[in-house]
């Protein structure tokens, strides 16, 4: 879902991961960015190159250590994430509001948590039914 959001706004999953993270975490530096997505750190400069581009982030040298380059989001980047954030919370509220079982609410979020909690896909599929088809 967050993929389908993203693309609307001209960006693939992996630049919404990107963008994602570093919205979320603060600046980080490609290696950070590289070992927490758990993508290769060249895949990882790519991807900064095309937010770049795009102006979404910009790369900033350490002032402690020049050696050091930290990727931040520009106010560009923030506003299309927030954007992107707000899309999905409301995609996501919507279906929720959709469901009249608390448990399959319960059960969503029960996937949700182990996802990230994992950081790996969930091997189960959540069905959120329609409960008047059930009934019939």
């Amino acid at each position: 879902m967050l993929r389908q959001q993203a693309e609307k706004v001209g960006l693939n999953a992996s630049e919404a991961q990107v963008l994602s993270f570093v919205a979320e975490n603060g600046n980080k530096s490609i290696t950070e960015i590289a070992s927490s997505l758990n993508l290769g750190k060249s895949s990882v400069a790519d991807i900064i190159d095309s937010l770049e581009r795009k102006g979404l982030v910009k790369r900033v040298r350490s002032l402690n250590d020049k050696r050091v380059v930290y990727v931040e989001v520009t106010n560009k980047g923030k506003e299309l994430y927030s954007s992107i954030k707000c899309s999905y919370r409301d995609l996501i509220l919507n279906l929720l509001s959709q469901v009249k079982s608390p448990e399959c609410v319960t059960s969503f979020f029960e996937v949700v948590i182990r996802y990230s909690s994992e950081g790996e896909k969930a091997s189960e599929t959540v069905k959120i039914a329609n409960p008047d088809k059930n009934n019939k």
